[in-house]
């Protein structure tokens, strides 16, 4: 899964918000065995819920590195950011102060990522943004319908 074709497609709805999405890749590919259509869906939920909370414009980041020991993915909005009373909620199922939101879309995420052995970070603080980090190791497990495909 090429991060660079997930910003090409979300690119039209980021511009239909008044959203600038940007992208910043290492010069090397970064290299994880993954279930490309699941970290496609982890992404545009993160994706999502970033222009939701960008209501009036703002700016969408997408930023892939490395660490040794694996691959990092990073997604960062100009939005109000979370309070942080909120944020021990919002990977829970059904938690949603979108109105009409199903409060499912971060949990399903958290679940993409774990089933994937990597992790997921949230950095928000009110008025500044947020930033979820998600982390997937290099020496996950293959499975049989995993493939290795750069992510950048």
């Amino acid at each position: 899964m090429c991060i660079r074709d997930r910003s090409d497609f979300y690119r039209p709805q980021a511009e239909h918000h008044h959203i600038v999405l940007r992208t910043s890749l290492p010069d090397e590919p970064v290299y994880c065995w993954v279930d490309t259509g699941l970290i496609k869906q982890a992404l545009l939920n993160l994706m999502t819920n970033a222009t939701q909370a960008m209501s009036t414009g703002g700016e969408l980041l997408l930023k892939v590195s490395a660490r040794p020991d694996c691959a990092v993915i990073e997604v960062i909005d100009t939005g109000p950011g979370i309070e942080p009373e909120r944020q021990d909620k919002i990977f829970q199922p059904y938690y949603t102060t979108t109105p009409g939101g199903t409060g499912l879309g971060l949990p399903t995420t958290r679940r993409i990522v774990l089933r994937h052995k990597g992790r997921i970070f949230l950095d928000s603080e009110p008025g500044k943004g947020t930033r979820f980090v998600i982390t997937l190791p290099f020496q996950a497990a293959r499975r049989a319908n995993a493939s290795e495909d750069p992510t950048r």
